[in-house]
């Protein structure tokens, strides 16, 4: 008898841990198992056990709802698949990426509610392993198997790129790219041409192997999805324009269009790889579709450049894998969730340019990469402004992620901090720029999900935040697992608390002469530095500033309770 079920889980959308790790026996995924979509029920003495494959079909704030069967078959997928296009007044095909066997899940209505708690372990199937991953890293589509004990669930693995859950597998720096256009080893100029490619996974246009061509009022047209997002994501499989193994592209007064999923504009892979552009229009339609990426050490410059994007998780300028993206002037917009105005897993530099990011957020850092905004205007109206995190699949924590922010101004719409940095290591430079936002809150570090305060992670979060010439207003919050160094330089001010709850001990607040603190509520630091002797540069509103008097820094207070303007003090820690 076929069972039917839509869990709606309760994520934890900036992350939950896995406590005990990812590596399980019983859950080896095979080809066979991946392509029967058949379910396994065991019960014993310790309960009820079931397993199902499943797809997520919604992502809903911190909702998200997995509909998944106990038993699927080929007969069954037919029948709901006629089914629903008898509705629909025609037969519906199945989707490209389902692997045979397995149902368009999102055909379904009977629901059961689940609050996915601290001890639901999250894993992905990458390279035939098991590795440990966090809730922000699920998405709408992704395929992924579920355990139930006792009826709730326990254990969560993505199987995106598994055989049998895309036609193209993840295959890593060996992915094979093909062009409908394709220059290997020479040099050509082109004016005044179209480029088109409708088939899957090919490009329009591809420059390899130290080729070098020039396209000038060239219009480039590029629709079909990709077969793997993997392999379009970070390789440029099914780009539009691409430019790999030391290829060299000079874009000029082109456009550049593309429509389907996983259908990049122009990307830039590998060491010695580099794309300019000047004058160009790009516009990208579909899930995972950005406009430009420079990845894997590859570099693009692009001068004067509108980009558009119209779906999710397709960032209008990105790098990626230690790419290197310059931007002069130009107009930044996306429509679609988990698209910024800038994503930065390398190295970004943006001047003079212009963005809006209709339902993301303004910017994202992931590891120990950088970013650089000279006079320019960014908005955004995600969940954060910005948001600094570590990688989310890696081995390797060491590294501090960069970001300098200079006369510019960043608008955000989020209801959470202008900068949210979690679970890695972060340095912020600001100086002579608008911060808008109305959460009240400047910046957030933490190594916990900030949907569910329970849940603390055991990596931490730093920031050391530079202020010079620079105007701050918000409070600064920290949890108990990381810590943050405030320095105000150059007639600088801060209007607002810091680490007003006193959950971490580790943080410190540095004033030269000229800059000035605005306290606006009760604040707990660890080491307090002002080259103002006497403190004038503090107005306290009547709140308290404690501080640790066992730290060697703060001799210069002499463990004593020093009495403030406007009836505050700075007293020690209690």
């Amino acid at each position: 008898m076929k069972k039917s079920w839509a869990l709606i889980i309760m994520v934890m959308i900036l992350g939950t841990g896995i406590a005990a790790g990812c590596s399980r026996d019983d859950w080896e995924i095979t080809t066979e198992e991946a392509e029967s979509g058949n379910s396994e029920t065991a019960e014993g003495t310790q309960g009820t056990r079931e397993k199902f494959l499943g797809i997520i079909t919604n992502i809903d704030g911190s909702t998200i709802t997995v509909s998944v069967e106990e038993e699927i078959s080929e007969e069954r997928r037919k029948e709901t698949l006629n089914k629903k296009g008898q509705d629909q007044g025609e037969k519906q095909e199945p989707l490209s990426d389902m692997p045979e066997g397995v149902t368009d899940l999102r055909v379904q209505e009977e629901v059961v509610v689940f609050d996915l708690s601290p001890e639901i372990r999250i894993c992905k199937a990458e390279e035939g392993k098991q590795v440990e991953i966090e809730a922000q890293e699920l998405k709408e589509g992704d395929f992924v198997k579920l355990e139930r004990e006792n009826g709730m669930v326990t254990f969560m693995l993505v199987m995106n790129g598994m055989p049998g859950m895309n036609k193209t597998e993840i295959r890593g720096e060996d992915a094979v790219l093909d062009g409908a256009y394709t220059l290997e080893g020479e040099t050509a100029d082109s004016s005044g041409e179209k480029f088109a490619s409708e088939m899957p996974d090919q490009n329009a246009v591809l420059v390899k192997a130290k080729g070098s061509l020039q396209l000038t009022n060239a219009d480039v047209s590029k629709t079909g999805s990709t077969s793997s997002q993997d392999d379009s994501s970070f390789f440029g499989v099914n780009a539009a324009v691409a430019a790999i193994g030391g290829g060299r592209i000079q874009l000029q007064d082109t456009t550049v269009e593309s429509d389907g999923e996983g259908t990049n504009a122009v990307f830039a892979s590998g060491n010695g790889t580099e794309i300019t552009g000047h004058n160009l229009k790009i516009s990208t339609n579909g899930v995972a579709s950005r406009g430009l990426t420079a990845a894997d050490r590859g570099i693009i410059t692009a001068v004067n450049t509108d980009i558009a994007t119209e779906d999710s998780q397709s960032a209008p300028a990105a790098a990626i894998k230690k790419g290197i993206l310059s931007l002069k002037e130009g107009i930044l917009s996306s429509a679609g969730e988990e698209s910024p105005c800038i994503y930065s897993e390398g190295t970004v530099n943006a001047e003079n340019v212009t963005g809006t990011a209709d339902s993301s957020r303004i910017l994202v850092i992931e590891g120990s990469s950088s970013a650089v905004l000279k006079q320019c205007a960014l908005t955004g109206a995600g969940s954060t402004g910005i948001l600094i995190c570590r990688k989310a699949v890696s081995d390797d924590e060491s590294g501090t992620a960069m970001l300098h922010i200079m006369d510019s101004i960043l608008t955000t719409s989020s209801g959470g901090p202008m900068f949210y940095i979690v679970k890695t290591d972060a340095e912020i430079i600001i100086s002579n720029s608008a911060l808008n936002f109305d959460s009240g809150i400047l910046a957030q570090v933490s190594g916990r999900n900030v949907m569910n305060r329970k849940q603390v992670e055991k990596r931490g979060g730093t920031l050391t935040l530079t202020a010079n010439s620079q105007e701050l207003k918000g409070d600064i919050i920290c949890d108990e697992i990381s810590g943050i160094t405030l320095k105000l330089t150059v007639n600088s001010v801060l209007e607002g608390a810091v680490n007003g709850e006193g959950q971490s001990k580790a943080v410190e607040v540095n004033l030269d002469p000229t800059s000035s603190w605005i306290v606006t509520g009760d604040s707990h630091i660890a080491v307090l530095r002002n080259e103002q002797a006497d403190n004038s540069n503090i107005q306290s509103n009547g709140y308290t500033i404690f501080y640790d008097s066992s730290r060697e820094e703060n001799s210069w207070l002499g463990g004593e309770t020093i009495e403030l303007q406007d009836g505050g003090k700075i007293a020690p820690e209690q």
